[in-house]
């Protein structure tokens, strides 16, 4: 559920990006995979698996999700290399320590402070 929010998150930041640099857009492009999608398995499949099982295909979905973050990490730097310094630190903010996913989980940081000000 994280990877497939902070894929969200991440191509919100980015858009909002885009639009201030047709080659940060191109960049963009080339980061969003058609695999970018998250992984879901079957559960009624799995509830039949014994337990060997189970983690075998646990151990086989991280390798394939390892295989996924090093291909995002490929389009990452090229994506982030098409950025400004500008734009730059403000994805580093909004990507850091986990803020890609602020609304799966609520807020976090100066945004739960903004909100409990306005209380």
């Amino acid at each position: 559920m994280l990877a497939m929010t902070a894929t969200v998150g991440a191509t919100a930041i980015a858009a909002d990006m885009a639009e201030k640099s047709g080659e940060s857009h191109m960049g963009w492009h080339h980061m969003t995979p058609e695999k970018m999608r998250k992984h879901m398995g079957d559960r009624a499949a799995m509830d039949k698996l014994s337990a060997p099982e189970r983690m075998g295909t646990h151990l086989q979905m991280m390798k394939d999700n390892e295989a996924r973050m090093s291909t995002q990490l490929a389009a990452l730097k090229t994506f982030y290399a098409t950025l400004t310094p500008e734009q730059q630190l403000v994805f580093n903010k909004q990507t850091m320590h986990g803020n890609w996913h602020h609304g799966h989980h609520g807020e976090h940081g100066e945004r739960a402070a903004e909100g409990k000000a306005k209380g």
